[in-house]
């Protein structure tokens, strides 16, 4: 049991670690066992308590927590038990709040997830591609790809083309239309032309 009168210093800082979000999921994973509260097989970041109609969001270290009021705050209770929390707002009907760069709308019984109004002219504007038009088939059968002749990309080139994928990658659970492309894109990841 800590003292909460003690403060602890960190000998090393868990954010910014490429394993920290694996080390978060498994702390909040030996958490969750003894709340009753199971991972989703297919998301194991979204958690679940069937029997208080409970649903949890826990992507690296912020928790979006939905459920009938007194289910919520009643886990929310028992996790702070475990874990220094704040709650930081309320999603009440017509609200739209931030959670890990996206904006959640609440809209009757459903939340609307969509990114910043920004995100998408911003992920074009390095690329010329703001005024861009749109293709009705994008990545059809009827492109070929050229290897030959076509060189490596320089070690700026493919950092740049990198952040981009992944830039387009945040973006696919919000827009699913493009999934296929960006799965394209990200197969050329390792050498990209």
């Amino acid at each position: 049991v800590l003292d909460r009168n003690c403060v602890w210093r960190l000998q090393k800082s868990l954010q910014g670690l490429k394993d920290s979000s694996h080390y978060w999921q498994d702390h909040l994973a030996v958490i969750q066992e003894t709340t009753g509260v199971k991972p989703l097989s297919s998301d194991p970041s979204v958690y679940y308590h069937a029997s208080e109609c409970l649903h949890m969001l826990a992507p690296e270290d912020e928790l979006f927590i939905m459920g009938p009021r007194e289910a919520v705050t009643k886990y929310y209770d028992t996790l702070s038990n475990h874990l220094d929390t704040r709650v930081v707002g309320e999603l009440r009907l017509g609200d739209t709040i931030t959670f890990i760069g996206r904006k959640l709308t609440r809209r009757g019984d459903t939340v609307r997830m969509t990114p910043p109004s920004h995100y998408t002219g911003d992920l074009l504007a390095p690329y010329d591609l703001p005024h861009a038009r749109p293709t009705m088939t994008p990545g059809a059968n009827t492109q070929k790809h050229l290897f030959d002749g076509v060189s490596q990309l320089t070690d700026e080139e493919k950092t740049r083309y990198l952040k981009a994928v992944g830039k387009l990658m945040w973006l696919t659970p919000l827009k699913p239309d493009l999934n296929y492309v960006v799965k394209e894109l990200h197969r050329n990841t390792v050498n990209p032309t």
